[in-house]
């Protein structure tokens, strides 16, 4: 199917994380555990979408007609931080984990520059409001995914490091 390797090209090949360094910040605070790394992922996923997709609708149905488009990154930015007040509130009556994990990480998601980034590029770009969905879902799910493996991959490493400290101390004391 064309689309499945539309989102698994924009997930994987051309991930905002890898391809464009956008996100890294968030990923390098909250991505220690893998449930920390899995909420923040479907927190910004759920922002990128509802975000990406009302930012196209204003920019052709608004600002374009009007004709002032240069208006489009304060609006842009009010849009974010509107959007993500409104899915914190959705979520607290949804969903308690997805609640939580919106109130912990609002600071990091609305500074998290793949959710600006691939807003504005999706308002910018796309063809259709359901293109700009898709980008959105897919930049999103990529975000995810790199985002579970980086904490799984911080897991390991201090699984590991913890195991050489612990050998490093009782070859110590068996010494002395």
């Amino acid at each position: 199917c064309g689309r499945c390797g539309d989102l698994l090209g924009t997930a994987l090949v051309n991930n905002v994380v890898l391809a464009q360094l956008l996100g890294v910040s968030a990923l390098a605070r909250w991505t220690g555990r893998v449930e920390g790394a899995l909420l923040l992922g479907t927190a910004t996923l759920t922002l990128l979408v509802l975000s990406s997709s009302g930012l196209y609708l204003i920019r052709r149905w608004a600002l374009e007609p009007l004709g002032i488009p240069q208006l489009f990154l304060p609006v842009a930015m009010l849009w974010i931080v509107l959007t993500a007040a409104v899915v914190e509130l959705a979520g607290k009556e949804l969903d308690a984990r997805l609640y939580r994990a919106l109130r912990n990480f609002r600071p990091w998601i609305l500074a998290n520059t793949a959710v600006l980034g691939t807003a504005l590029l999706n308002a910018d770009r796309a063809a259709s409001l359901a293109a700009a969905t898709f980008q959105a879902f897919a930049v999103g799910m990529g975000f995810l995914l790199f985002s579970a493996l980086f904490a799984g991959l911080r897991e390991r490493l201090d699984v590991f490091a913890a195991a050489r400290q612990q050998d490093l101390i009782a070859e110590h004391l068996g010494r002395t």
